[in-house]
Protein backbone atom coordinates (compact mmCIF):
# COMPACT_ATOMS: atom_id res chain seq x y z
CA UNK A 1 0.00 0.00 0.00
CA UNK A 2 1.19 3.54 -0.93
CA UNK A 3 2.10 5.74 1.78
CA UNK A 4 -0.32 8.33 0.85
CA UNK A 5 -3.24 5.73 0.92
CA UNK A 6 -1.99 4.43 4.60
CA UNK A 7 -1.70 7.54 6.17
CA UNK A 8 -5.60 8.15 4.41
CA UNK A 9 -6.36 4.84 6.21
CA UNK A 10 -5.12 5.67 9.53
CA UNK A 11 -5.99 9.33 9.72
CA UNK A 12 -9.87 7.83 9.04
CA UNK A 13 -9.85 5.57 12.07
CA UNK A 14 -9.04 8.28 14.37
CA UNK A 15 -11.39 9.70 16.80
CA UNK A 16 -10.28 13.08 16.90
CA UNK A 17 -7.90 13.99 14.98
CA UNK A 18 -9.77 15.54 10.99
CA UNK A 19 -8.18 14.67 7.73
CA UNK A 20 -5.13 14.77 5.99
CA UNK A 21 -4.89 18.65 6.47
CA UNK A 22 -4.95 18.46 10.02
CA UNK A 23 -2.17 15.55 10.58
CA UNK A 24 -0.51 17.70 8.03
CA UNK A 25 -0.42 20.84 10.23
CA UNK A 26 0.36 18.86 13.13
CA UNK A 27 2.89 16.30 12.04
CA UNK A 28 4.35 18.40 8.82
CA UNK A 29 7.52 15.85 8.39
CA UNK A 30 5.83 13.31 9.38
CA UNK A 31 3.96 11.72 6.26
CA UNK A 32 6.62 9.99 4.88
CA UNK A 33 7.87 8.34 7.51
CA UNK A 34 5.01 6.06 8.26
CA UNK A 35 5.01 2.69 7.87
CA UNK A 36 3.14 1.60 4.68
CA UNK A 37 0.01 -0.45 5.30
CA UNK A 38 -0.41 -3.99 4.07
CA UNK A 39 -2.84 -6.49 3.89
CA UNK A 40 -3.87 -9.58 5.84
CA UNK A 41 -5.62 -11.77 3.43
CA UNK A 42 -7.36 -14.79 4.53
CA UNK A 43 -7.51 -18.07 3.90
CA UNK A 44 -11.23 -18.63 4.99
CA UNK A 45 -13.19 -16.01 2.26
CA UNK A 46 -16.11 -16.98 3.53
CA UNK A 47 -15.27 -15.35 7.42
CA UNK A 48 -12.72 -13.02 6.34
CA UNK A 49 -11.64 -11.36 3.34
CA UNK A 50 -8.85 -8.92 4.32
CA UNK A 51 -7.86 -6.07 7.03
CA UNK A 52 -5.25 -3.68 6.76
CA UNK A 53 -2.50 -3.50 9.41
CA UNK A 54 1.35 -4.24 10.00
CA UNK A 55 1.13 -8.15 10.43
CA UNK A 56 3.92 -8.49 13.28
CA UNK A 57 5.32 -11.91 14.96
CA UNK A 58 6.04 -10.47 18.53
CA UNK A 59 9.73 -11.85 19.61
CA UNK A 60 9.69 -13.62 22.47
CA UNK A 61 13.29 -12.24 23.30
CA UNK A 62 12.35 -9.01 22.71
CA UNK A 63 9.44 -8.86 24.99
CA UNK A 64 11.34 -10.69 27.74
CA UNK A 65 13.78 -8.04 27.77
CA UNK A 66 10.97 -5.31 27.75
CA UNK A 67 9.24 -6.97 30.18
CA UNK A 68 12.26 -7.60 32.78
CA UNK A 69 13.12 -4.08 32.24
CA UNK A 70 9.81 -2.32 32.65
CA UNK A 71 9.23 -4.34 36.10
CA UNK A 72 12.53 -4.20 37.41
CA UNK A 73 12.38 -0.41 37.31
CA UNK A 74 8.80 -0.20 38.36
CA UNK A 75 9.89 -2.22 41.52
CA UNK A 76 13.25 0.10 42.16
CA UNK A 77 10.57 3.15 42.07
CA UNK A 78 7.92 1.57 43.96
CA UNK A 79 10.54 0.68 46.62
CA UNK A 80 12.51 4.12 47.12
CA UNK A 81 9.84 6.98 46.43
CA UNK A 82 12.88 8.94 45.76
CA UNK A 83 14.48 6.54 43.03
CA UNK A 84 15.18 7.72 39.97
CA UNK A 85 18.39 5.83 37.45
CA UNK A 86 20.52 8.30 36.97
CA UNK A 87 21.05 7.96 33.15
CA UNK A 88 23.90 10.05 33.01
CA UNK A 89 25.96 8.01 34.54
CA UNK A 90 25.16 4.61 32.29
CA UNK A 91 28.18 3.63 30.61
CA UNK A 92 29.12 2.17 27.61
CA UNK A 93 30.10 -0.80 28.97
CA UNK A 94 26.93 -1.33 30.81
CA UNK A 95 24.50 -0.37 28.35
CA UNK A 96 26.02 -2.03 25.90
CA UNK A 97 25.60 -5.49 28.00
CA UNK A 98 22.41 -4.48 29.02
CA UNK A 99 19.97 -7.25 27.61
CA UNK A 100 17.56 -4.95 25.99
CA UNK A 101 19.86 -2.47 24.43
CA UNK A 102 21.68 -5.64 23.09
CA UNK A 103 18.64 -7.17 21.40
CA UNK A 104 17.25 -3.59 20.31
CA UNK A 105 19.96 -2.70 18.64
CA UNK A 106 19.95 -6.38 16.25
CA UNK A 107 16.58 -5.90 15.59
CA UNK A 108 17.15 -2.10 14.66
CA UNK A 109 20.52 -2.80 12.68
CA UNK A 110 18.45 -5.39 10.79
CA UNK A 111 15.58 -2.82 10.04
CA UNK A 112 18.01 -0.56 8.46
CA UNK A 113 18.98 -3.76 6.44
CA UNK A 114 15.55 -3.45 4.57
CA UNK A 115 15.93 0.13 3.66
CA UNK A 116 13.66 3.01 4.51
CA UNK A 117 11.26 2.47 2.49
CA UNK A 118 8.88 0.26 4.55
CA UNK A 119 10.35 1.90 7.89
CA UNK A 120 10.04 -1.70 9.50
CA UNK A 121 12.06 0.34 12.55
CA UNK A 122 8.97 2.48 12.72
CA UNK A 123 6.72 -0.62 13.58
CA UNK A 124 9.17 -1.83 16.23
CA UNK A 125 8.85 1.53 17.75
CA UNK A 126 5.82 1.61 18.17
CA UNK A 127 4.82 -2.15 19.18
CA UNK A 128 7.69 -0.85 21.66
CA UNK A 129 5.30 2.27 22.97
CA UNK A 130 2.47 -0.02 22.89
CA UNK A 131 3.80 -2.85 25.53
CA UNK A 132 5.36 0.22 28.03
CA UNK A 133 1.77 1.15 28.08
CA UNK A 134 -0.03 -1.98 28.21
CA UNK A 135 2.41 -2.77 31.28
CA UNK A 136 1.91 0.42 33.23
CA UNK A 137 -1.74 0.54 32.61
CA UNK A 138 -1.72 -3.45 33.27
CA UNK A 139 -4.48 -3.72 30.52
CA UNK A 140 -6.22 -7.10 30.03
CA UNK A 141 -3.70 -10.08 29.73
CA UNK A 142 -0.45 -8.32 30.68
CA UNK A 143 -0.30 -10.47 33.69
CA UNK A 144 -0.65 -13.53 31.38
CA UNK A 145 2.18 -12.21 29.45
CA UNK A 146 4.62 -11.34 32.45
CA UNK A 147 4.10 -15.39 33.49
CA UNK A 148 5.02 -16.26 29.60
CA UNK A 149 7.78 -13.94 29.18
CA UNK A 150 9.44 -13.26 32.31
CA UNK A 151 7.96 -16.51 34.78
CA UNK A 152 10.90 -16.22 37.27
CA UNK A 153 9.89 -12.35 37.90
CA UNK A 154 5.86 -12.71 37.69
CA UNK A 155 5.20 -12.77 40.77
CA UNK A 156 6.20 -9.76 41.92
CA UNK A 157 6.15 -7.88 38.66
CA UNK A 158 2.00 -8.77 39.04
CA UNK A 159 2.27 -7.31 42.84
CA UNK A 160 4.43 -4.10 41.64
CA UNK A 161 1.48 -3.78 38.79
CA UNK A 162 -1.52 -3.59 42.03
CA UNK A 163 0.68 -1.47 44.01
CA UNK A 164 1.05 0.72 41.03
CA UNK A 165 -2.47 0.91 40.44
CA UNK A 166 -3.49 1.63 44.06
CA UNK A 167 -0.65 4.77 43.62
CA UNK A 168 -2.84 5.99 40.70
CA UNK A 169 -5.60 6.69 42.93
CA UNK A 170 -3.96 7.69 46.54
CA UNK A 171 -1.40 9.28 45.33
CA UNK A 172 -1.35 10.56 41.29
CA UNK A 173 1.15 12.56 41.52
CA UNK A 174 3.53 10.07 42.67
CA UNK A 175 2.15 7.89 40.43
CA UNK A 176 3.06 9.49 37.25
CA UNK A 177 6.30 10.41 38.62
CA UNK A 178 7.02 6.88 38.41
CA UNK A 179 5.71 6.28 34.87
CA UNK A 180 8.11 9.01 33.87
CA UNK A 181 11.26 7.79 35.55
CA UNK A 182 10.59 4.41 33.93
CA UNK A 183 10.36 5.88 30.88
CA UNK A 184 13.83 8.08 31.26
CA UNK A 185 15.35 4.82 31.52
CA UNK A 186 13.85 3.18 28.74
CA UNK A 187 14.62 5.82 26.33
CA UNK A 188 18.47 6.32 28.03
CA UNK A 189 18.40 2.51 26.37
CA UNK A 190 16.55 3.23 23.73
CA UNK A 191 19.24 6.70 22.34
CA UNK A 192 22.58 4.06 22.93
CA UNK A 193 20.70 1.85 20.81
CA UNK A 194 20.34 4.17 18.14
CA UNK A 195 24.13 5.77 18.02
CA UNK A 196 24.99 1.95 18.14
CA UNK A 197 23.03 1.63 15.19
CA UNK A 198 24.46 4.83 13.18
CA UNK A 199 27.97 3.19 13.70
CA UNK A 200 26.99 -0.05 11.99
CA UNK A 201 25.05 1.81 9.13
CA UNK A 202 27.82 4.52 8.71
CA UNK A 203 25.14 7.13 8.65
CA UNK A 204 22.97 9.11 11.50
CA UNK A 205 20.73 6.43 12.02
CA UNK A 206 16.98 9.19 12.97
CA UNK A 207 13.37 7.78 13.27
CA UNK A 208 11.05 10.84 12.78
CA UNK A 209 8.18 8.80 14.12
CA UNK A 210 10.10 7.28 17.31
CA UNK A 211 10.82 11.12 17.59
CA UNK A 212 7.44 12.28 17.40
CA UNK A 213 6.41 9.27 19.91
CA UNK A 214 9.12 10.41 22.34
CA UNK A 215 8.08 14.02 22.32
CA UNK A 216 4.27 13.24 22.47
CA UNK A 217 4.97 11.08 25.60
CA UNK A 218 1.65 9.84 26.08
CA UNK A 219 1.88 6.72 23.97
CA UNK A 220 4.59 5.09 26.21
CA UNK A 221 2.30 5.93 29.28
CA UNK A 222 -1.29 6.16 28.64
CA UNK A 223 -4.48 3.84 28.27
CA UNK A 224 -6.42 4.44 25.23
CA UNK A 225 -9.66 4.34 27.33
CA UNK A 226 -8.78 6.92 29.50
CA UNK A 227 -9.13 9.33 26.91
CA UNK A 228 -11.52 7.63 24.56
CA UNK A 229 -14.15 6.58 26.50
CA UNK A 230 -13.69 8.56 30.06
CA UNK A 231 -11.52 11.36 28.80
CA UNK A 232 -9.45 11.34 32.02
CA UNK A 233 -7.24 14.15 31.80
CA UNK A 234 -5.41 13.81 35.59
CA UNK A 235 -2.84 11.60 33.85
CA UNK A 236 -2.23 13.61 30.88
CA UNK A 237 -1.56 16.92 33.22
CA UNK A 238 0.34 15.06 35.81
CA UNK A 239 2.74 13.27 32.90
CA UNK A 240 3.76 16.22 30.54
CA UNK A 241 4.02 19.42 31.78
CA UNK A 242 1.85 22.59 30.52
CA UNK A 243 1.48 26.18 31.15
CA UNK A 244 -2.11 25.72 32.29
CA UNK A 245 -3.69 23.44 34.91
CA UNK A 246 -5.84 20.70 34.31
CA UNK A 247 -9.00 23.34 35.87
CA UNK A 248 -8.65 25.71 33.70
CA UNK A 249 -8.50 24.27 30.83
CA UNK A 250 -11.50 21.77 31.17
CA UNK A 251 -13.89 25.04 32.19
CA UNK A 252 -12.21 26.66 29.47
CA UNK A 253 -12.99 23.67 26.90
CA UNK A 254 -16.79 23.63 28.58
CA UNK A 255 -17.02 27.34 27.97
CA UNK A 256 -15.99 26.40 24.30
CA UNK A 257 -18.55 23.71 23.72
CA UNK A 258 -21.32 25.74 25.41
CA UNK A 259 -20.78 28.79 23.02
CA UNK A 260 -20.25 26.10 19.84
CA UNK A 261 -23.42 24.14 20.42
CA UNK A 262 -25.41 27.53 20.81
CA UNK A 263 -24.03 28.51 17.74
CA UNK A 264 -24.16 25.48 15.31
CA UNK A 265 -28.29 25.36 16.54
CA UNK A 266 -28.51 28.60 15.93
CA UNK A 267 -27.52 27.99 12.51
CA UNK A 268 -29.38 24.72 12.14
CA UNK A 269 -32.51 27.16 12.75
CA UNK A 270 -31.98 29.81 10.50
CA UNK A 271 -31.13 32.81 12.99
CA UNK A 272 -27.32 32.38 13.25
CA UNK A 273 -25.18 36.00 13.51
CA UNK A 274 -22.29 35.93 11.22
CA UNK A 275 -19.64 34.73 13.94
CA UNK A 276 -22.23 31.67 14.03
CA UNK A 277 -22.26 31.21 10.15
CA UNK A 278 -18.92 31.73 9.82
CA UNK A 279 -17.89 29.12 12.78
CA UNK A 280 -20.24 26.60 11.36
CA UNK A 281 -19.53 26.84 7.76
CA UNK A 282 -15.81 26.83 8.46
CA UNK A 283 -15.01 24.40 10.80
CA UNK A 284 -18.28 22.13 10.59
CA UNK A 285 -17.30 19.74 8.16
CA UNK A 286 -18.40 16.33 6.87
CA UNK A 287 -15.59 14.80 8.51
CA UNK A 288 -15.80 16.30 11.79
CA UNK A 289 -19.82 15.05 11.74
CA UNK A 290 -19.25 11.76 10.79
CA UNK A 291 -16.60 11.37 13.68
CA UNK A 292 -19.26 13.27 16.72
CA UNK A 293 -21.48 10.91 15.25
CA UNK A 294 -19.45 7.60 16.07
CA UNK A 295 -17.78 9.60 19.70
CA UNK A 296 -18.50 8.34 22.73
CA UNK A 297 -17.19 10.24 25.10
CA UNK A 298 -18.36 9.77 29.38
CA UNK A 299 -16.20 13.22 30.03
CA UNK A 300 -16.96 13.52 34.16
CA UNK A 301 -16.14 17.72 33.55
CA UNK A 302 -18.44 17.72 30.50
CA UNK A 303 -21.04 20.22 30.22
CA UNK A 304 -22.47 19.05 26.69
CA UNK A 305 -25.34 17.88 28.52
CA UNK A 306 -27.31 14.70 26.96
CA UNK A 307 -24.32 12.30 25.61
CA UNK A 308 -27.09 11.53 22.89
CA UNK A 309 -27.25 15.21 22.31
CA UNK A 310 -25.56 15.46 18.05
CA UNK A 311 -25.48 18.85 18.85
CA UNK A 312 -23.36 18.56 22.17
CA UNK A 313 -20.92 15.77 20.40
CA UNK A 314 -19.95 18.24 17.31
CA UNK A 315 -19.48 21.01 19.74
CA UNK A 316 -17.49 19.19 22.01
CA UNK A 317 -14.95 17.57 19.15
CA UNK A 318 -15.03 20.78 17.13
CA UNK A 319 -13.47 22.36 20.54
CA UNK A 320 -10.43 20.27 20.27
CA UNK A 321 -9.57 21.27 17.29
CA UNK A 322 -6.94 23.61 17.42
CA UNK A 323 -7.93 26.65 14.86
CA UNK A 324 -11.70 26.44 15.57
CA UNK A 325 -10.66 26.79 19.33
CA UNK A 326 -8.78 29.70 18.30
CA UNK A 327 -11.43 31.02 16.74
CA UNK A 328 -13.92 30.58 19.41
CA UNK A 329 -11.46 32.29 22.08
CA UNK A 330 -11.52 35.53 19.79
CA UNK A 331 -14.93 35.62 19.52
CA UNK A 332 -16.55 34.45 22.18
CA UNK A 333 -18.57 37.40 22.72
CA UNK A 334 -19.92 37.42 19.79
CA UNK A 335 -20.57 33.35 19.33
CA UNK A 336 -21.95 32.91 23.18
CA UNK A 337 -23.76 34.59 25.98
CA UNK A 338 -20.48 35.11 28.62
CA UNK A 339 -22.86 35.28 31.51
CA UNK A 340 -25.24 32.32 31.20
CA UNK A 341 -22.31 30.47 30.28
CA UNK A 342 -20.35 31.26 33.44
CA UNK A 343 -23.73 30.59 35.56
CA UNK A 344 -24.22 27.41 33.72
CA UNK A 345 -20.83 26.10 34.47
CA UNK A 346 -20.16 27.67 38.06
CA UNK A 347 -16.89 28.93 36.75
CA UNK A 348 -14.56 30.78 39.16
CA UNK A 349 -14.36 34.58 39.20
CA UNK A 350 -11.14 34.88 37.32
CA UNK A 351 -12.33 32.83 34.10
CA UNK A 352 -15.59 34.63 34.78
CA UNK A 353 -14.00 38.49 34.41
CA UNK A 354 -11.86 36.79 31.19
CA UNK A 355 -14.29 35.04 28.98
CA UNK A 356 -16.58 38.67 29.00
CA UNK A 357 -13.58 40.32 27.48
CA UNK A 358 -11.91 38.31 24.15
CA UNK A 359 -8.86 39.87 25.22
CA UNK A 360 -8.59 38.81 28.60
CA UNK A 361 -8.36 34.86 27.48
CA UNK A 362 -5.41 35.83 24.95
CA UNK A 363 -2.83 34.47 27.51
CA UNK A 364 -4.87 31.07 27.53
CA UNK A 365 -4.97 30.75 23.79
CA UNK A 366 -1.55 29.64 23.76
CA UNK A 367 -1.75 26.64 26.43
CA UNK A 368 -4.82 25.47 25.67
CA UNK A 369 -4.13 25.31 22.10
CA UNK A 370 -1.00 23.25 22.61
CA UNK A 371 -3.46 20.87 24.88
CA UNK A 372 -5.53 19.80 22.15
CA UNK A 373 -2.38 19.73 19.69
CA UNK A 374 -1.18 16.73 22.48
CA UNK A 375 -4.49 15.36 22.40
CA UNK A 376 -4.07 15.20 18.76
CA UNK A 377 -1.06 13.62 17.93
CA UNK A 378 -2.00 11.21 20.93
CA UNK A 379 -5.29 10.24 19.08
CA UNK A 380 -3.15 10.12 15.72
CA UNK A 381 -0.27 7.53 17.70
CA UNK A 382 -2.59 5.34 19.19
CA UNK A 383 -4.85 4.50 16.38
CA UNK A 384 -1.12 4.03 14.44
CA UNK A 385 -1.02 1.16 17.10
CA UNK A 386 -4.31 0.00 17.08
CA UNK A 387 -3.32 -1.48 13.69
CA UNK A 388 -0.63 -3.81 14.93
CA UNK A 389 -2.01 -7.25 14.16
CA UNK A 390 -0.63 -10.20 15.79
CA UNK A 391 0.13 -13.05 13.83
CA UNK A 392 1.36 -16.51 15.28
CA UNK A 393 2.57 -19.83 13.31
CA UNK A 394 0.78 -22.83 13.09
CA UNK A 395 2.61 -26.09 13.10
CA UNK A 396 2.73 -26.34 9.65
CA UNK A 397 4.63 -22.57 9.24
CA UNK A 398 1.50 -20.98 8.64
CA UNK A 399 0.51 -17.62 9.52
CA UNK A 400 -2.34 -17.21 11.39
CA UNK A 401 -4.39 -14.25 13.35
CA UNK A 402 -6.87 -15.04 15.68
CA UNK A 403 -6.22 -18.61 14.76
CA UNK A 404 -7.35 -17.66 11.31
CA UNK A 405 -4.98 -18.87 8.41
CA UNK A 406 -3.57 -16.32 6.19
CA UNK A 407 -2.45 -16.74 2.76
CA UNK A 408 1.16 -17.06 1.94
CA UNK A 409 1.35 -13.70 0.33
CA UNK A 410 1.15 -12.21 3.48
CA UNK A 411 4.70 -11.05 4.96
CA UNK A 412 5.48 -10.56 8.54
CA UNK A 413 7.41 -8.83 10.85
CA UNK A 414 9.87 -10.94 12.63
CA UNK A 415 10.64 -9.78 15.95
CA UNK A 416 12.61 -13.09 16.85
CA UNK A 417 16.34 -13.74 16.82
CA UNK A 418 17.71 -15.18 14.04
CA UNK A 419 14.85 -15.12 12.09
CA UNK A 420 15.03 -12.62 9.20
CA UNK A 421 13.00 -9.73 10.18
CA UNK A 422 11.15 -9.46 6.66
CA UNK A 423 11.39 -11.36 4.64
CA UNK A 424 12.63 -10.10 0.75
CA UNK A 425 11.10 -13.37 -0.81
CA UNK A 426 8.09 -12.60 -3.21
CA UNK A 427 5.87 -14.36 -6.04
CA UNK A 428 4.26 -11.85 -7.91
CA UNK A 429 3.74 -10.92 -11.94
CA UNK A 430 5.61 -8.12 -13.80
CA UNK A 431 3.77 -6.53 -16.51
CA UNK A 432 6.25 -4.93 -18.93
CA UNK A 433 4.35 -1.95 -20.94
CA UNK A 434 6.58 -0.03 -24.07
CA UNK A 435 5.04 2.88 -25.55
CA UNK A 436 6.77 2.30 -29.19
CA UNK A 437 9.74 5.63 -29.74
CA UNK A 438 8.51 7.15 -26.67
CA UNK A 439 11.66 8.92 -25.97
CA UNK A 440 12.42 9.98 -30.00
CA UNK A 441 9.32 11.48 -30.25
CA UNK A 442 9.29 13.58 -27.13
CA UNK A 443 12.31 15.45 -28.22
CA UNK A 444 11.18 15.99 -31.27
CA UNK A 445 7.86 17.48 -29.62
CA UNK A 446 9.18 19.17 -26.92
CA UNK A 447 10.93 22.07 -28.80
CA UNK A 448 10.81 25.64 -27.95
CA UNK A 449 8.08 26.12 -30.59
CA UNK A 450 5.74 22.84 -29.99
CA UNK A 451 2.27 23.06 -27.98
CA UNK A 452 4.19 21.51 -24.74
CA UNK A 453 0.84 21.55 -22.69
CA UNK A 454 -0.72 19.30 -25.34
CA UNK A 455 2.37 16.85 -25.63
CA UNK A 456 2.15 16.70 -21.96
CA UNK A 457 -2.21 16.03 -21.63
CA UNK A 458 -1.12 13.54 -24.44
CA UNK A 459 1.37 11.33 -22.42
CA UNK A 460 -1.09 11.99 -19.16
CA UNK A 461 -4.01 10.37 -21.37
CA UNK A 462 -1.74 6.83 -21.70
CA UNK A 463 -0.90 6.93 -18.46
CA UNK A 464 -3.83 8.09 -16.02
CA UNK A 465 -4.99 4.19 -15.36
CA UNK A 466 -1.36 4.24 -13.62
CA UNK A 467 -2.45 6.34 -11.40
CA UNK A 468 -4.56 4.12 -9.93
CA UNK A 469 -2.30 1.25 -9.71
CA UNK A 470 -3.48 0.75 -6.33
CA UNK A 471 -6.82 -0.35 -6.45
CA UNK A 472 -5.35 -3.47 -8.29
CA UNK A 473 -2.43 -3.97 -5.45
CA UNK A 474 0.07 -3.09 -7.71
CA UNK A 475 3.04 -0.76 -7.42
CA UNK A 476 5.29 1.15 -9.99
CA UNK A 477 8.82 -0.23 -10.42
CA UNK A 478 10.55 1.64 -13.03
CA UNK A 479 9.76 4.11 -16.00
CA UNK A 480 12.34 5.34 -18.36
CA UNK A 481 12.69 4.75 -22.37
CA UNK A 482 9.22 4.63 -22.98
CA UNK A 483 8.80 1.29 -20.74
CA UNK A 484 6.74 1.15 -17.67
CA UNK A 485 7.74 -2.47 -15.14
CA UNK A 486 5.15 -2.77 -12.66
CA UNK A 487 4.21 -5.75 -10.29
CA UNK A 488 1.77 -7.19 -8.44
CA UNK A 489 1.08 -10.53 -6.22
CA UNK A 490 -1.34 -11.78 -8.11
CA UNK A 491 -1.91 -12.67 -12.23
CA UNK A 492 -5.27 -11.70 -12.28
CA UNK A 493 -4.42 -8.71 -11.07
CA UNK A 494 -1.80 -8.34 -13.93
CA UNK A 495 -4.14 -9.33 -16.86
CA UNK A 496 -6.76 -6.70 -15.56
CA UNK A 497 -4.57 -3.84 -15.17
CA UNK A 498 -3.28 -4.27 -18.94
CA UNK A 499 -6.55 -4.62 -20.10
CA UNK A 500 -7.77 -1.52 -18.45
CA UNK A 501 -4.19 0.03 -19.45
CA UNK A 502 -4.86 -1.34 -23.18
CA UNK A 503 -8.26 0.14 -23.31
CA UNK A 504 -7.28 3.48 -22.05
CA UNK A 505 -4.11 3.52 -24.88
CA UNK A 506 -6.62 2.83 -27.44
CA UNK A 507 -9.52 4.90 -26.30
CA UNK A 508 -6.82 8.05 -26.34
CA UNK A 509 -5.07 7.40 -29.67
CA UNK A 510 -6.92 10.87 -30.59
CA UNK A 511 -7.01 13.57 -27.97
CA UNK A 512 -8.93 17.30 -27.85
CA UNK A 513 -6.82 19.95 -26.40
CA UNK A 514 -9.72 22.25 -26.09
CA UNK A 515 -12.94 21.42 -25.32
CA UNK A 516 -14.38 23.55 -28.15
CA UNK A 517 -11.77 21.74 -30.76
CA UNK A 518 -11.72 18.60 -33.10
CA UNK A 519 -9.14 16.06 -31.70
CA UNK A 520 -5.64 15.75 -32.87
CA UNK A 521 -4.12 12.49 -33.46
CA UNK A 522 -1.61 11.49 -29.65
CA UNK A 523 1.60 10.76 -31.19
CA UNK A 524 2.42 8.77 -28.51
CA UNK A 525 -0.12 6.37 -29.00
CA UNK A 526 1.06 4.64 -32.17
CA UNK A 527 1.84 1.18 -30.72
CA UNK A 528 2.09 -0.46 -27.04
CA UNK A 529 4.53 -3.41 -26.68
CA UNK A 530 3.03 -5.91 -23.53
CA UNK A 531 5.22 -8.64 -21.72
CA UNK A 532 4.30 -10.56 -18.47
CA UNK A 533 6.12 -12.46 -16.36
CA UNK A 534 5.30 -14.93 -13.59
CA UNK A 535 7.46 -16.07 -10.67
CA UNK A 536 9.71 -15.38 -7.57
CA UNK A 537 12.07 -13.00 -7.23
CA UNK A 538 13.86 -10.46 -4.56
CA UNK A 539 12.95 -7.63 -3.30
CA UNK A 540 15.83 -5.70 -1.98
CA UNK A 541 16.16 -1.63 -1.36
CA UNK A 542 18.61 0.54 -2.34
CA UNK A 543 18.85 4.41 -1.27
CA UNK A 544 18.41 6.79 -4.19
CA UNK A 545 18.03 6.49 -7.99
CA UNK A 546 14.95 5.26 -8.65
CA UNK A 547 11.80 6.43 -11.16
CA UNK A 548 11.80 9.56 -13.32
CA UNK A 549 7.87 9.80 -12.46
CA UNK A 550 8.37 9.75 -8.74
CA UNK A 551 10.01 12.04 -6.01
CA UNK A 552 14.03 11.34 -5.97
CA UNK A 553 13.92 11.51 -2.54
CA UNK A 554 12.36 8.46 -2.29
CA UNK A 555 13.65 5.22 -1.60
CA UNK A 556 12.37 2.36 -4.25
CA UNK A 557 13.12 -1.55 -4.93
CA UNK A 558 15.90 -2.39 -6.74
CA UNK A 559 13.75 -4.02 -9.27
CA UNK A 560 12.66 -0.16 -10.05
CA UNK A 561 16.49 0.78 -10.59
CA UNK A 562 17.57 -2.21 -12.73
CA UNK A 563 17.75 -3.07 -16.37
CA UNK A 564 15.18 -5.27 -16.99
CA UNK A 565 16.94 -6.91 -19.07
CA UNK A 566 15.01 -9.77 -22.46
CA UNK A 567 12.46 -10.14 -19.77
CA UNK A 568 11.23 -7.06 -20.42
CA UNK A 569 11.07 -8.09 -24.55
CA UNK A 570 9.89 -11.74 -23.95
CA UNK A 571 6.57 -12.04 -25.64
CA UNK A 572 6.42 -8.94 -26.77
CA UNK A 573 6.25 -6.99 -30.69
CA UNK A 574 9.07 -6.22 -32.39
CA UNK A 575 8.51 -2.12 -33.79
CA UNK A 576 9.33 -2.59 -37.65
CA UNK A 577 12.06 0.15 -37.21
CA UNK A 578 13.25 -1.11 -34.47
CA UNK A 579 14.43 0.32 -30.89
CA UNK A 580 14.72 4.26 -31.26
CA UNK A 581 14.08 5.27 -27.70
CA UNK A 582 17.04 7.61 -27.02
CA UNK A 583 18.04 11.03 -25.30
CA UNK A 584 16.48 9.01 -21.63
CA UNK A 585 19.26 8.53 -19.40
CA UNK A 586 18.79 4.19 -18.50
CA UNK A 587 18.90 3.04 -15.48
CA UNK A 588 21.96 2.44 -13.19
CA UNK A 589 23.41 -1.17 -13.40
CA UNK A 590 23.53 -2.65 -9.91
CA UNK A 591 25.03 -5.79 -8.57
CA UNK A 592 21.90 -8.61 -8.28
CA UNK A 593 21.28 -9.96 -5.80
CA UNK A 594 19.19 -12.66 -6.51
CA UNK A 595 16.21 -12.07 -9.10
CA UNK A 596 14.91 -8.55 -8.19
CA UNK A 597 12.51 -8.55 -10.96
CA UNK A 598 9.84 -12.07 -11.45
CA UNK A 599 10.92 -13.68 -14.63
Amino acid sequence: MQYAESLDAVVQECRFLLGRTAFGSLLPDLGRSIPPLGYLEFMDTTRHRAMLGYPIDRGAQQLSDLHRLVVSELGRCLADPDHAEDASALGAEQLSSDPYVRTLTDLLVRASAQGDRLHLDGILWIEIARTVAAILNNDAGIVDDLRRHVPLEAAKGEKYLVDLLRLKGTQPAQHARVKNRILRSLLARNDFAISSVSEVVGDVYSSPLYRALVSNRLPFTEKPDGLYAFFDLKELFAVLDFTIDRETWTQLHGVLSGAAQVAYERVGSGQGGAADRYLVETFVTDELLEKAGRLEIADPDSTIGDPDDFAGRVAWLLCVQPAAAEYLLAHIDQIGDPKALAKKLSLDKELTRRIRNPKELRPLAGPFIEVCRTLLKWDFFNTLASFLRAVERDPTGRLTHDGNSLRSSVVAVDLTPGRELYSPRRHGTAVFLQIADFTRKAGELLGEQSDSDFVSLCIQSLMQIRRTIGVLRGEPRYFADGLLVDSFPRALDALRYVALFRAAFERNRHVRSRPWEDARANPFAEELRVGLGTGDYFEVTIPGGGLTDQAPTEPHPVGQVMDPGPAARRGTKRHPRGRRDRGVRPPPRVPDPGRPCPT
